[in-house]
């Protein structure tokens, strides 16, 4: 593991950090696994619950970027470096003070609007179109058309759209940054992610209705196709207020959408996203019984691992739960189920572990 942060620290030395973002320094990293983490001026500590997940945290009072990295010998060396200068730009958007950030909890929702994601779905579409586009008025054209058709999403569906922006604004910046850097280091892996990207937004699956995720495609993507219709993205992270979204489509007005579903493949897959977790929470149920009654707040878990169906919560991760008249929460390994209290967002009342 210390060869490996070494030859991080080498390929990070190469990178000119204010190329990606106007004011963008490097900042330090740590990796670890389930023993040990590795920080810099060649430190080793013992592994605990601070270092969870891919993410940036705040490490004896300096903003650190962490990656967990299982095997060291098998970890893409290019790919682990552009996810570093991801998270690396997560503690950027911290240090400078950036508020653009959505409650994760907005995400954490168990009903499907199909209207809204039929709309959703014709959006993605008429981005990956933009991006592919040859001809710089047509990249144009399509990129305001996607815009026009999200702002008449807006006016019909009200400010749900705004945790969207914000997540944009902090995950799919974050992605875009890493996409700029891969361009750097290897030029090959980047059109590889680019392309991936591209292929969900016009082939989600039931990824479509995970918003949260959906959002590192669009921002990054969004992002792409901006800097290359002649909409720069480079703004003072920390002074502005607007996401990035509204940032870059101030002057475009609303336009509807003819195009339809006329297939009805986004209820189709509403349907099956639905069957999904019902699955998920069954086959949960059927290995554990072991339930533990209380009074719980849900005080973290893992965005991306974590569902919703009805009053339950399932982190496949972690869920951690801080018992009523504590300031200690409880770490549960995944899988673990939280019931909420009926009508509440973070409300437990038991938990199956």
């Amino acid at each position: 593991m210390r060869a490996l942060y070494r030859e991080m620290e080498g390929i990070l030395d190469r990178i000119a950090f204010g190329s990606l973002w106007p004011g963008f320094a490097r900042l330090p990293f740590a990796l670890y696994n389930q023993t040990g983490v590795w920080l810099p001026g060649d430190r080793i500590l013992p592994h605990d619950n601070r270092f969870l997940g891919n993410t940036a945290i705040t490490f004896e009072g300096n903003q650190v970027a962490i990656w967990q990295v299982p095997d060291p010998e098998h970890e893409d060396r290019d790919t682990l470096a552009a996810g570093l200068v991801h998270e690396m730009f997560h503690a950027f958007q911290q240090i400078r003070k950036d508020l653009r950030q959505p409650m994760v909890l907005d995400f954490l929702e168990d009903s499907v609007d199909v209207e809204i994601f039929r709309r959703r779905a014709l959006e993605n579409k008429m981005l990956a179109e933009a991006y592919r586009s040859t001809s710089f008025s047509r990249k144009r054209e399509r990129l305001e058309r996607f815009m026009a058709y999200r702002k008449d999403r807006v006016s019909l569906f009200g400010d749900a759209a705004r945790s969207e922006f914000l997540s944009e604004t902090h995950e799919g910046l974050a992605e875009y940054i890493g996409i700029r850097t891969l361009e750097r280091i290897a030029p090959d892996k980047a059109m590889a992610r680019i392309e991936h990207h591209l292929t969900i937004l016009t082939d989600p699956g039931t990824r479509l209705f995970d918003v949260r995720r959906m959002t590192y495609t669009t921002g990054a993507v969004f992002a792409l196709v901006c800097e290359e219709a002649g909409r720069p993205v480079g703004h003072d992270i920390g002074a502005v207020q607007e996401t990035l979204f509204e940032l870059l489509s101030a002057d475009i007005r609303p336009a509807s959408s003819d195009e339809a579903d006329p297939d009805g493949e986004v209820a189709r897959l509403a349907q099956s996203l639905r069957e999904e977790r019902v699955r998920a929470f069954a086959s949960f149920q059927d290995s554990h019984s072991q339930r533990i009654e209380g009074d719980f707040s849900l005080a973290g878990f893992d965005p991306m691992n974590t569902i919703r169906l009805g009053d339950a919560i399932l982190g496949t991760h972690f869920l951690m739960l801080t018992p009523a008249g504590s300031n200690d929460p409880l770490f549960l390994q995944g899988p673990v189920l939280a019931e909420l209290q009926p009508g509440s967002r973070t409300r437990v009342r038991a938990y199956l572990h």
